[in-house]
């Protein structure tokens, strides 16, 4: 919970555009994780139909 408590305090003191732009990153961060568990989601769909495809 320390760690919750700090990052709260530290988002709190920033200004309303430094916020923003902090949000901002997170929310590209976690499109781009979703799109990574999506796509090895695919591989794991599709492999064996590829390995039997690389005989």
């Amino acid at each position: 919970m320390a760690t919750n408590d700090n990052l709260i305090k530290q988002l709190a003191s920033l200004s309303p555009d430094e916020l923003e732009s902090i949000l901002e990153a997170l929310k590209k961060r976690l499109e781009k994780n979703k799109q990574l568990r999506v796509a090895e989601e695919i591989i794991e769909r599709y492999k064996p139909a590829l390995k039997e495809l690389a005989k």
